[in-house]
């Protein structure tokens, strides 16, 4: 009996679609990338015509407008609609960004190896817009991106003109970094006697109290409360003024004071006529008589 033929079953991978696209400035190849890789994966028979269709579909907001005033005829192939899709949401001053971004991109702390993928990620966005650097300007781009300790290093290489180069370089060397937290030891120093750190690491502290919530401040019923103090009431005083030579007119009985007790004015003594009965600014007594 012949031995059976083994078949090997293939899985075919399958990719989502990407996320519809709304026509924002700069990401339109992002998501015609998405496509690609999904008509590469999940579709790679789809003809043209409906590679477009696709695609239209997942369409929004401005990015929607723009493919239905262009007419049902105005892309006949899947690559002609590429281009004008990216050709018509492509970023604004695009060169401009990117180049500005590069110019300014300096090393200062961060890692080399973080540091070479930023400058190299700027370097692949300016020939996506179609500024595409020589070797030799993004070789000196690079170099003046770094700081002063890989110049230093990279100036120890003369041979090297091509920045990729320099990152192979400048990546095998140790970080500068590296040793910040070690300090350096001083030898004049003396470590203290094996007794005190014994004794230190098993009393480390004296024990703290244990923790009492804090006091809090509201009415004590068992306080003692005083009286509310009445307020003091007017002494009557007379808006009269009397005649030259007319008798002391009574004044009123009670006088009120802080405790509520009357006070009789007959047992008040008058020191300019030495009568009773009225205080000495009260008296009617003319003060050419009281003189005398």
């Amino acid at each position: 009996m012949p031995p059976r033929a083994e078949t090997t079953r293939v899985e075919t991978i399958k990719l989502p679609l990407p996320e519809p696209y709304t026509g924002a400035r700069g990401k339109a190849e992002v998501f015609l990338e998405g496509m690609e890789a999904y008509f590469q994966f999940s579709a790679p028979t789809l003809p043209d015509k409906d590679k477009v269709a696709l695609a239209s579909y997942l369409l929004r907001d401005a990015a929607r407008s723009w493919f239905k005033g262009a007419g049902d005829g105005a892309f006949s192939t899947w690559n002609s609609f590429k281009e004008q899709l990216s050709k018509r949401f492509a970023l604004h001053n695009a060169v401009n960004t990117f180049s500005d971004a590069l110019y300014s991109l300096r090393q200062n702390r961060c890692p080399i190896p973080l540091h070479n993928q930023q400058f190299e990620n700027l370097v692949l966005e300016l020939e996506s817009v179609g500024l595409k650097l020589s070797d030799e300007e993004a070789f000196q781009r690079y170099r003046l991106t770094l700081n002063d300790y890989y110049k230093e290093k990279l100036a120890e290489h003369p041979d090297v003109k091509n920045y990729r180069d320099a990152f192979e370089k400048l990546e095998a060397l140790p970080s500068p970094f590296a040793n910040l937290l070690e300090a350096p030891r001083d030898p004049t120093l003396q470590a203290p006697p094996p007794g005190i750190v014994r004794r230190f690491r098993q009393n480390p502290g004296r024990a703290r109290a244990p923790y009492s919530p804090p006091r809090t401040i509201g009415y004590d019923p068992t306080a003692r409360v005083m009286p509310r103090r009445e307020p003091l009431k007017p002494i009557w005083k007379p808006n009269w003024r009397p005649r030259l030579g007319a008798p002391p007119r009574p004044g009123p009985p009670m006088v009120q004071s802080n405790n509520n007790n009357g006070t009789h004015l007959a047992n008040v003594k008058c020191f300019r006529c030495k009568g009773t009965g009225h205080y000495a600014r009260d008296c009617p007594m003319p003060n050419d008589q009281a003189r005398q």
